[in-house]
């Protein structure tokens, strides 16, 4: 009997603490019934309470990292966070063609939850015009959706990033002091919101298990719109037993 799983392609930078970025992926894919493969796109330096810097890779390598990756591994979804430039972003073009698959979820990192800068102006010009149209789903938090589509409200936020090309649109705002509300797209149609209460504290790496639990439940065949449901379910059981090993932010517990 073949032993098998469906394959997440992880594409994002690495956080020191594993509160975000791929280590916080890997766990998340991982406790979705998943088997993470990954591509570091950017080493940071930072802690659960500040961000220092970040060290982008060198393009061509992880180019031929993704390419030596995909010639012995299919992939069922690719999971997109934090990118860093435009050199990036068009490398991450070519290996969604190279990938062949169309479950595309992108979480689009503009800045750590500790304030540190993802991404230059460049690559958020890229960002909006190349890699937008070629996802199945992106997941902007309300400030990074606002800045997107240079919209306010949510109807107006759904309608420009559907002309920017995205096919479903997750916005989770974080704004109010009690609840979470996330607002599900498809095209510049509201398919379902959500209202979740908050969990006391301040946590690392949340974007990180909602995109990264919709990516692996969408490799399982399920839908856009029950992926998000069970994510939403992931994340909060991860709050809920979530780990303080520094002075700063809480690590939710995905394991």
């Amino acid at each position: 009997m073949v032993n098998s799983k469906p394959i997440v392609l992880l594409i994002g930078g690495h956080d020191p603490t594993g509160g975000a970025g791929i280590i916080a992926d890997a766990q998340s894919v991982a406790m979705n019934d998943c088997y993470p493969v990954s591509l570091i796109t950017c080493l940071t330096s930072q802690n659960t309470k500040e961000f220092i810097d970040l060290k982008i890779t060198d393009p061509s390598f992880l180019f031929n990292q993704a390419k030596t990756l995909i010639k012995d591994i299919k992939i069922d979804a690719i999971k997109i966070g934090a990118l860093g430039n435009d050199k990036i972003i068009e490398v991450i073009l070519d290996i969604i063609k190279l990938s062949k698959t169309k479950e595309i979820i992108l979480d689009p990192v503009l800045r750590s939850s500790s304030r540190g800068k993802f991404l230059d102006k460049a690559g958020f010009k890229a960002l909006k015009e190349e890699l937008i149209p070629m996802v199945s789903l992106i997941t902007p938090n309300i400030e990074e959706a606002r800045l997107i589509s240079e919209k306010n409200n949510y109807l107006e936020i759904g309608s420009s990033l559907s002309e920017l090309g995205a096919n479903f649109c997750l916005v989770k705002d974080n704004s109010n002091a009690k609840e979470i509300k996330n607002v599900l797209f498809k095209k510049d149609n509201l398919i379902r919101e959500w209202k979740v209460r908050k969990i006391k504290g301040e946590f690392q790496g949340t974007g990180c298990s909602l995109s990264s639990a919709i990516a692996s439940n969408v490799a399982k065949k399920n839908s856009i719109e029950e992926s998000v449901e069970i994510a939403q379910e992931f994340v909060i059981k991860t709050l809920k037993l979530s780990l303080t090993i520094g002075r700063g932010q809480k690590i939710p517990l995905r394991f």
